[in-house]
């Protein structure tokens, strides 16, 4: 599982949060965020949960979706 970069721009855009402020929150360290970010890592679930609950959102609306049969 992924997230997707656009998706979680779009998500902070609206929460109209800061880096800083989404890290505190979701209790992300900004090494763990920025690969995040860059999908150079993969993201633990209760992370992504985080960070969406964080900003408001359900996790489904910040991963990236791979196509498949939903």
């Amino acid at each position: 599982m992924k997230v997707d970069r656009s998706k979680l721009d779009i998500a902070q855009s609206r929460a109209q949060m800061s880096n800083k402020e989404l890290l505190k929150l979701a209790q992300v360290s900004e090494v763990t965020f920025c690969n995040i970010r860059k999908g150079t890592v993969k993201p633990r679930r209760s992370t992504i949960g985080r960070i969406a609950c964080a900003l408001g959102v359900d996790p489904v609306e910040i991963i990236e979706q791979d196509g498949g049969p939903q």
